[in-house]
């Protein structure tokens, strides 16, 4: 399997390393195009080469030819809407199978000290990670967010957008989900957003200017027209943890701690997938069983004692 890596320009006011790992997937086996997949990583060479590994491994394990078969599956299933055709012969066919990775969310205590860190040495890149910790968010949609989307009075957040970094810059897209989704935050997340907000405010005034009226709430300009890039809160994250000495946890890996918290709490499948963005249940029941084996044991133990109560007062 070739693997090219190489570099492309991006149109920015300056010059800025990125990477576009390549892996070949073979030719497609109805047309006989040669199958690439690629990303596009805005960091140094080591991280880019990090990203090839991943996807070699993605590659080996099937999941480009999993997405392959979705794609024809859905493309199939339009045409039979459309009338094109009498049957989807894709319907009936079983996609390879995708072992799923393994899950290794942070402890509350770990992710702690990480944001204690944060504190002292960015707030803002603290705010961000409380954000991301609280809501389970993606990173796309956390750089996303407008100050419009802090409902403040009801303690909401709206997340409707997600940013991404493309071949020709930052990209604002729908979320993954095509969705938009209201996500209650805690009182404490939401006096480090107004800290937050009060200090953009200020920044801003010291360079004589104001927030612009659709700001971003995470942003390096003063009036906060431009938002943060993706790549670069992950590698402000990883040096985070390293420090720590937590050296295999990803900016990811928030999201994996937000699920197995509130499973392991006893909070409803369909609560968590809807902070989180699946589709339905089901993605997050598939990603998380693991963890819900787990509160299905303490399930088990608490309708043991019920019975057990039970039986004793029945005896009497």
């Amino acid at each position: 399997m070739s693997r090219v890596a190489r570099w492309f320009f991006t149109p920015r006011c300056q010059w800025q390393e990125a990477w576009e790992p390549r892996v070949y997937l073979g030719a497609d086996p109805v047309t006989g195009k040669q199958r690439y997949a690629t990303r596009t990583v805005s960091a140094g060479k080591r991280e880019a080469q990090r990203v090839l590994n991943e996807m070699i491994t993605e590659a080996d394990r099937g999941l480009a030819v999993r997405r392959i078969h979705g794609i024809l599956r859905r493309a199939l299933g339009q045409g039979l809407k459309w009338g094109w055709m009498g049957v989807n012969p894709a319907a009936s066919t079983s996609p390879p199978r995708v072992p799923q990775p393994e899950i290794k969310p942070p402890s509350s205590e770990a992710l702690g000290r990480v944001l204690r860190r944060a504190a002292e040495e960015s707030p803002e890149l603290a705010c961000y990670l409380l954000v991301a910790a609280a809501t389970g968010a993606r990173r796309s949609e956390v750089v996303a967010l407008r100050w419009r989307n802090v409902e403040f009075d009801q303690g909401v957040l709206s997340i409707e957008r997600g940013m991404v970094f493309g071949p020709d810059g930052l990209v604002e897209n729908d979320t993954k989900t095509h969705a938009v989704r209201r996500v209650a935050l805690d009182a404490g997340t939401l006096a480090a957003l107004d800290a937050h907000r009060a200090l953009m405010d200020a920044r801003a005034e010291m360079c004589g200017t104001s927030l612009v009226a659709d700001a971003f709430v995470f942003s390096n300009s003063p009036d906060g027209s431009e938002p943060w890039f993706p790549d670069s809160v992950s590698r402000s994250f990883k040096r985070l943890c390293v420090r720590e000495g937590l050296h295999d946890v990803r900016l990811h890996d928030l999201r994996h701690f937000v699920a197995t918290q509130l499973l392991g709490a006893g909070v409803d499948v369909r609560t968590v997938a809807g902070r989180l963005g699946h589709r339905n249940a089901a993605t997050t029941l598939n990603v998380y069983a693991h963890f819900l084996e787990q509160a299905d044991r303490a399930a088990a133990d608490i309708i043991g004692q019920v019975i057990a109560g039970g039986r004793q007062s029945g005896g009497r």
